[in-house]
C-alpha cells in the first residue's frame, strides 16, 4: 500500500511498511519549515444561504466560529381551485408530485362546443347576452335549431310582438278548427272561397252552399251574403239574404228576405230575382232608383204636373217649324184651333237629332166644329235633349209638357 498525503502536506506511511525514512523526513521537514516562519495555508469556507453568503471560516483561523442557518418551517397549505364557486381541484405546498388543473371556459374568439347547463344569476343587476356587432350572428340555424323557447317578450325588427309566446292560439288565425276573431280587419287583395268536392258545371260534383253571416252579440242571425253552386238543377245561385227583426218574436213572421242571382249553365240566362215573391219592392216614392238600363224609371211611368209651353213666338201659317226641346223625358201635348175647315190646316211634329228628320205624327183639324171653331191636337212621347220640329197651319195654338219625373 502506499503512503496518504494528508491535504497541508503531511504524509502517513504506508501501513507494516519497512522503509519510513522518506516519509519521516519529509514530515520533519515540514516541521521545520513551520517552526522557522514558514507560511501555513489558509482555506476559507463560505457558508450560503440560497445564493446569499452567510458567513466565512478560515483554515488558519485561531478561535471558534458558530454560523447558523435560519431555515423556516415547512408548512402544507392547500391551494383550492374553483369554477363560477364549485370546486374544480386542490393543490397542498408539500406535494411531492407535479398537477394540472383545467378550468374549462368559453372561447370568445374560437369555435368551441360547449356542453352542461349554463345560469345568469344576479338578483339586482341585469345580466345580458349581446352579439358585438348588429345584423352579424344568428342564434341557432336551419340545421341545428333551439328545441324550445322561454321568451317573456319579443322585438322583431324594432316592433313588439306581443304577449305571442303565450297567448298565441288568441293572437293568431288558426287555419284549421273555429276560431273567434276581433278587431277591425283589412284585407287588401282577393279572397278567396273555395269550394271542396263541387265543380261548376259538372252535375257529377257535389253541391256546394257557402256564406258570410251577419250575427248580434247573442249569435243570432241578422243576414247573410251567400253564394250557392248546385249542379243538379244546372244552375248557380248566388244570395243576398236579410234576417227579419220581427221574425225573432213572431215565428209566423217570414224568416229571411232579400235578392238572389240565378245563371242557368245550359242556356247563361241569368235573373236577378227577389227572394220572395210579391213581397219586396224596387224603390220607394222617396228612395228612387236613377236610371233603369240607361233610362230614368219615371219616364215609365204616367205624366206628373203639366207645363205650359210658351208659344208666343211660334210661327202658325206653316212657313217655318217651330222648335221644341224638352229638359226632361215626357210627354207633349199640343191643342190647335182654326174657323175655317179646310184639309190643308193641320198641325206637324217631327224628331230631328243626328240628321235624321222624320214624322212622328201629323193631325189636321178636322174635330167637329166646337165653339164656332174646329179644333184637333197631338199627344205624343218625347225624349230628353232631344229636338222636335213643330209645323203648323192654324188660328190658335196651345202646347204642354208632361214631363215624367219620379212618378213610378
Amino acid at each position: 500500500m502506499a503512503s496518504t498525503t494528508l491535504p497541508n502536506g503531511i504524509i502517513v506511511p504506508e501501513k507494516f511498511s519497512r522503509d519510513w525514512y522518506a516519509d519521516l523526513y519529509h514530515n520533519w521537514q515540514e516541521l521545520d519549515n513551520l517552526l522557522g516562519g514558514g507560511t501555513p495555508k489558509d482555506g476559507t469556507l463560505t457558508i450560503q444561504k440560497n445564493g446569499d453568503t452567510v458567513g466565512t471560516f478560515s483554515a488558519n483561523q485561531a478561535t471558534n466560529e458558530t454560523i447558523n442557518i435560519e431555515v423556516p418551517d415547512v408548512n402544507n397549505g392547500t391551494l383550492t381551485i374553483q369554477q363560477n364557486g364549485i370546486t374544480v381541484d386542490t393543490f397542498t405546498a408539500n406535494s411531492s408530485s407535479d398537477k394540472t388543473v383545467n378550468i374549462q371556459c368559453v372561447d370568445l374568439e374560437n369555435n368551441q362546443t360547449v356542453a352542461g347547463n349554463k345560469e345568469f344569476t344576479g338578483t339586482t343587476t341585469a345580466h345580458d347576452l349581446v352579439p358585438s356587432a348588429t345584423e352579424t350572428y344568428n342564434l341557432g340555424s336551419s340545421s341545428y335549431q333551439w328545441n324550445n323557447a322561454y321568451i317573456k317578450s319579443l322585438t322583431i325588427n324594432g316592433v313588439a310582438c306581443g304577449d305571442i309566446l303565450t297567448h298565441n292560439a288568441s293572437e293568431f288565425v288558426n287555419v284549421s278548427t273555429a276560431q273567434t276573431i276581433g278587431g277591425e280587419k283589412t284585407f287588401i287583395g282577393r279572397l278567396t272561397y273555395k269550394a271542396t268536392n263541387t265543380i261548376a258545371g259538372d252535375s257529377t260534383s257535389g253541391n256546394f252552399a257557402g256564406s258570410f253571416n251577419f250575427i248580434d252579440k247573442n249569435n243570432v242571425q241578422l243576414g247573410m251574403l251567400g253564394l250557392g253552386i248546385y249542379n243538379n238543377n244546372g244552375y248557380t245561385e248566388q244570395a243576398l239574404n236579410i234576417i227579419n227583426p220581427l221574425w225573432f218574436n213572431d215565428s209566423t213572421k217570414i224568416k229571411s228576405i232579400g235578392v238572389r242571382l240565378r245563371v242557368l249553365h245550359e242556356t247563361e240566362e241569368t235573373a236577378f230575382t227577389p227572394s220572395r215573391n210579391n213581397l219586396i219592392n224596387l224603390g220607394s216614392s222617396t228612395q228612387k232608383w236613377k236610371l233603369f238600363n240607361g233610362v230614368n224609371p219615371g219616364a215609365l211611368s204616367l205624366p206628373g204636373t203639366s207645363v205650359n209651353v210658351d208659344t208666343t213666338n211660334w210661327v202658325l201659317d206653316g212657313s217655318d217649324v217651330n222648335i221644341f226641346t224638352p229638359a226632361s223625358d215626357g210627354w207633349l201635348g199640343i191643342q190647335v184651333t182654326d174657323t175655317v175647315y179646310d184639309q190643308m190646316h193641320y198641325v206637324f211634329v217631327g224628331r230631328n237629332d243626328s240628321a235624321s228628320y222624320y214624322q212622328q205624327n201629323v193631325l189636321s183639324p178636322i174635330n167637329a166644329l166646337w165653339d164656332s171653331k174646329y179644333h184637333g191636337c197631338v199627344f205624343i212621347p218625347v225624349i230628353k235633349n232631344v229636338r222636335y220640329d213643330i209645323r203648323c197651319i192654324c188660328s190658335t195654338i196651345v202646347a204642354t209638357f208632361y214631363p215624367c219625373q219620379g212618378n213610378v
